[in-house]
């Protein structure tokens, strides 16, 4: 239709998927496909990952020098140069604001993130079934022994 806006269906910003690409690398070396299961795994069902965006991208980031391919592995793994260890701290702000728009969190607190979410989802779906006190006694225990983690970890 002449004279219609046109509608973006693009989900990623500019250059948005090379800090998320960058942001995966830091959790731990991986390879494209592994980084396509990540992002449909994390941005999925509203993005759908491609061999067509994914690897053009990994292609830019290598050759600017912000990752590099792991020595020996197949398939090629690649990871963070400390090139692509500043820029991703650079652009720490971008990456917040990523997070923030899509709900999605990146970098090396993520698993520790998916990690809270699904505990809460089974504390939740068991104090539906189970006696409720049995759970928050349970939670209560968990949250001594990470605090009892903590502290040796900062003296």
């Amino acid at each position: 239709m002449e004279g219609a806006p046109s509608v973006t269906t693009r989900f990623f910003r500019h250059r948005e998927l090379h800090l998320v690409l960058l942001a995966l690398l830091a959790e731990r070396p991986m390879h494209g496909y592994e980084l396509m299961r990540e992002l449909g795994e994390r941005f999925g069902p509203a993005y759908r990952p491609s061999a067509g965006s994914v690897y053009p991208a990994l292609d830019s980031l290598s050759s600017e020098d912000l990752i590099r391919p792991e020595q020996g592995s197949e398939p090629t793994s690649y990871l963070l140069t400390p090139v692509g260890e500043a820029a991703l701290a650079r652009r720490g702000g971008d990456l917040l604001r990523l997070e923030r728009r899509t709900g999605v969190v990146l970098g090396t607190e993520a698993p520790v993130e998916a990690a809270l979410a699904r505990l809460a989802q089974t504390a939740r779906t068991a104090a539906r079934s189970i006696n409720g006190d049995r759970v928050e006694r349970l939670l209560a225990e968990t949250a001594a022994q990470l605090e009892e983690l903590n502290k040796k970890e900062i003296s």
